[in-house]
């Protein structure tokens, strides 16, 4: 929202300036969207940095009118009555009530309850709750029917596994942080995080829940939910650095899952030749997407590999590690850049991409919130942590002094930047 937002505004101020705002966001649109129909969905990256810029102004002006005093509405209740709002998506998910809803019909409460085998009454409380948060909607009294963050629920099982994942599995963690330290006081180890201590397990977390097929099913969607939100930010990473430096080069893309990131940038650059590590099992459906398609085929291999241990591939042009150093600890990533070491040719570049350090003041509030969402779920289910530009340099010296660092890539609009390392012995 720029100016006005950071400068202490006027209610007046914030809502001038949001009416503007609006105008601009819809005029980019067919129509204004509804609880009924999503129509902000495919924006253009102009049209999506304006909806942040009315999120911001909108969450301030809300924010400003709650104040900071009394129960009901203030800040502070907002973030302590925040549970109960997430207690009846839990009981959506739990019941599977979405997927009982007609998908353009309504249901009686009586038939939803008999369908999802719970009491009427209490069910009858809880979507009522429900569609405060635009969950369902009650078009006649005693009957359900869908909004469209519903009807998501009912027809998506990627956003379905992923409300599971989060409050299910990975939620419930964070009632235990304070325990955590108190426990392991100061202690990075990735089984002594606040999962760990929620789950009683001295295995770190996802591990954990590799041990549990449904946990497993419902974390693996979560992740392909995640990286589906953010698949015009991960082509907007073969943009981000200049793949053409490598010339006929050789790339490798460590913990690189099912080649998502790599893919788009193997597209653009053919010359280029990618191997992509991860955890065996870890990327099957890359394997087949890859096999499928004879372009990627010439290019992209997979390989099963640990990259906590000895790197196999030597003397490659380019080793790439995205959106993986948030879920380790600074002496886990010191012995992760060790490993390289003995693969590395003078010249070799190590790429790590990664989120930029948002910064209030600087950035987009929704933008700085995500990032330090990101920083509190990492911090709850590995120790890891969300590192600024500094903090990542000093891990590579305590690696080695003969990794320099050479340019920071970033680029306007991307949540991302390329920090590129220079192997020189």
């Amino acid at each position: 929202m720029g100016s006005v937002r950071h400068n202490s505004p006027t209610l007046v101020e914030l809502a001038e300036e949001i009416l503007k705002i609006a105008k601009t966001l819809q005029g980019a649109v067919p129509k204004s969207p509804t609880f009924f129909e999503d129509t902000l969905s495919g924006l253009s990256a102009n049209d999506d940095s304006v909806r942040k810029q009315l999120i911001d102004a909108t969450e301030t002006l809300n924010a400003l009118a709650r104040g900071a005093n009394g129960f009901n509405f203030s800040r502070i209740s907002r973030i302590i009555l925040s549970p109960y709002d997430a207690m009846s998506l839990r009981v959506i998910y739990h019941f599977r009530i979405a997927q009982n809803v007609p998908l353009d019909n309504s249901i009686s409460f009586n038939n939803l309850a008999k369908a999802c085998n719970v009491e009427e009454k209490l069910l009858t409380r809880l979507l009522r709750h429900a569609m405060v948060l635009h969950l369902f909607h009650e078009p006649k009294e005693g009957y359900v029917s869908h909004t469209v963050d519903s009807r998501l629920l009912a027809t998506d099982s990627d956003v379905f596994d992923s409300v599971g994942c989060y409050l299910e599995d990975m939620g419930v963690g964070c009632q235990n942080i304070a325990k955590a330290m108190e426990k392991w006081p100061g202690s990075d180890e990735r089984n002594h995080s606040a999962c760990s201590y929620t789950y009683d397990t001295d295995l770190p977390f996802y591990a954990y829940l590799q041990q549990f097929p449904e946990r497993k099913k419902r974390f693996s969607s979560m992740m392909r939910w995640v990286g589906e939100s953010q698949a015009g930010s991960q082509t907007q990473i073969t943009a981000l650095y200049p793949w053409q430096e490598l010339v006929n080069g050789t790339v490798v893309d460590m913990g690189g899952g099912n080649g998502q990131v790599i893919i788009p940038v193997a597209r653009a650059y053919p010359s280029l030749k990618f191997i992509v590590q991860d955890l065996p099992g870890a990327s099957e459906q890359g394997i087949k997407a890859v096999t499928a398609d004879t372009q990627l085929k010439a290019s992209i291999e997979f390989m099963a590999h640990d990259f906590r241990l000895e790197q196999p591939v030597k003397d490659a042009d380019a080793y790439l590690i995205c959106q993986c150093i948030t879920n380790w600890s600074d002496k886990d990533l010191v012995n992760i850049f060790r490993q390289l070491v003995p693969a590395l040719k003078p010249g070799a570049r190590l790429l790590v991409c990664d989120r930029k350090w948002q910064a209030l003041g600087t950035d987009s509030d929704v933008d700085v919130l995500e990032h330090r969402r990101v920083d509190m779920i990492v911090l709850v289910n590995t120790n890891g942590r969300v590192r600024t530009l500094d903090e990542i340099l000093k891990v590579f010296e305590l690696a080695d002094m003969s990794f320099k660092f050479k340019e920071l890539h970033t680029a306007n609009g991307s949540p991302f930047m390329v920090c590129e390392m220079v192997w020189e012995p």
